[in-house]
């Protein structure tokens, strides 16, 4: 049967046929997620699969999700397939994350197939969408604007992270599999809201889509699907193009962009590295309009100040002097930090993350570090001043003051910290020396006045900081 030879084509493409792998189905209880059960238990034992389903009971329609979940259960136990089912609440995930239904449910369903993966063991999670489901994700994505990413649509296997996502019926078209269904008298479930028109993927279904179909051109589906295919195999060379410029724009910080390097690319250059850099920080990119990845191409123009652009739900991306990240409204400030130093040895600073060393040396050590904040970095100051009084690293306090090296007084650090542009957020993780109540350091700007040494074989306290484990030799 033709369906059948696509599906099996599908799966021998994918690399995990005939090894043994195994596969969850994600099973909602519809035509599409039910043919997709029949057919891969068709296929298993040819093709070498282990099986098992998975369904989520979302809590939107209760009384139809229960019929769901039991007619799931009941399709899997007659296959002799294991099922397993999770209940989640999708309108109060909704509500409390500030997102549509439909967004809330598809994160739902993700966490769900991502938990089950772990522990489950699964190779890979099938997921039933179809020909049609591509052709209708075009006609939205265009109406909201859409680069060739978007255009490109689904891909037959999707690696997010620790979950594989697999669809095998991107070539059968709805109609095909529903006639199979019939053809062997398989029992699915309607969801009554696919009948509702003001929900746009239906209105594209039931009445954009046959009215193309009818005044247009007939074989508008198919055309469509064969343009897609084209454009999926360029998007993937030029997705891993972008992949490649990556390297030149990430900052030092894990998960930020550096504006300035950005800014060198021509604009379809970085609207892929944005693109790839907000899927690798868990932004669903696929859900974003053009016009909002246009105002985050924006934010890249800018070096001074704060500037944010709003994504769905309690996400942002912000620019603070020149650095791009994802942040989430309402964020908690991270909480400060105060340690003794431990002289002639090493001491670990879980919170930043930050090793310091120190000892005891004879001159100067240039700093290589060139701004606060970059790491290694490194300093010589006074052991007389220091005397038999203990060092301290700690976290920056409001209304803080140092007298710096060359400077006739005393300086606010705010004031400091605003010169260098050094985000608010980032202020509580620089680590500052101090002693006798004075800071002394500064890591990558300036040691104090009254600790700086007069003669280069002069005594001196050695100090360096830099991004290593405890477990970690210097």
């Amino acid at each position: 049967m033709k369906v059948f030879d696509q599906v099996r084509a599908s799966l021998k493409q994918s690399g995990f046929a005939g090894r043994g792998a195994t596969i969850a189905l994600a099973v909602s209880g519809g035509a599409d997620s039910v043919f997709l059960l029949h057919a891969l238990h068709f296929l298993a034992a040819p093709l070498d699969l282990r099986l098992c389903t998975l369904h989520l009971h979302h809590g939107i329609r209760p009384r139809g999700a229960e019929q769901d979940l039991r007619l799931v259960r009941a399709l899997s136990w007659r296959l002799g397939i294991p099922c397993f089912s999770a209940r989640r609440d999708v309108p109060a995930l909704a509500e409390s994350e500030n997102l549509s239904i439909e967004m809330a449910a598809r994160r739902a369903r993700r966490d769900f197939f991502t938990d089950a993966g772990r522990r489950l063991e699964i190779d890979a999670v099938a997921l039933g969408h179809t020909a049609d489901d591509r052709v209708e994700s075009v006609l939205l994505k265009l109406s909201r604007g859409t680069g060739l990413r978007g255009l490109a649509g689904m891909r037959p296997v999707h690696r997010e992270d620790a979950l594989t996502l697999l669809r095998p019926l991107l070539d059968v078209r709805r109609e095909e599999l529903v006639a199979v269904l019939h053809a062997h008298r398989i029992p699915w479930r309607e969801d009554t809201t696919n009948r509702d028109r003001k929900i746009p993927r239906n209105m594209v279904r039931h009445r954009i889509l046959p009215e193309i179909e009818q005044r247009l051109h007939p074989a508008f589906r198919e055309n469509v699907l064969r343009s897609l295919d084209i454009l999926r195999e360029e998007e993937a060379w030029l997705s891993d193009m972008a992949l490649g410029l990556m390297k030149s724009v990430t900052a030092p910080r894990r998960g930020q962009l550096l504006a300035e390097r950005l800014r060198a690319y021509p604009v379809a250059a970085r609207r892929r590295m944005l693109q790839a850099w907000l899927h690798e920080c868990e932004v669903e990119v696929d859900a974003l309009s053009f016009e909002t990845l246009e105002r985050i191409d924006a934010l890249c123009a800018h070096d001074r100040g704060t500037r944010s652009v709003p994504l769905r739900g309690t996400l942002r991306v912000v620019n603070q002097y020149g650095k791009l990240r994802v942040a989430r409204r309402g964020e908690r400030r991270r909480a400060g930090f105060r340690t003794e130093i431990q002289v002639e040895g090493e001491t670990w600073l879980p919170g930043p993350g930050l090793h310091v060393a120190a000892r005891f040396g004879r001159g100067i050590q240039r700093d290589r570090a060139r701004r606060i904040g970059e790491f290694p970095a490194r300093a010589s100051i006074s052991r007389k001043a220091v005397g038999g009084h203990p060092l301290t690293v700690r976290s920056f306090r409001e209304g803080d003051r140092m007298r710096p090296l060359g400077s006739g007084g005393t300086r606010k650090l705010q004031d400091i910290f605003t010169d260098a542009r050094v985000p608010r957020e980032e202020r509580t993780q620089i680590p500052l020396v101090e002693c006798r109540g004075e800071i002394v350091w500064i890591p990558g700007f300036r040691i104090a006045e009254n600790w700086k040494l007069h003669d280069p074989r002069q005594k001196a306290v050695w100090l360096s900081i830099d991004r290593k484990g405890p477990e970690e030799d210097g």
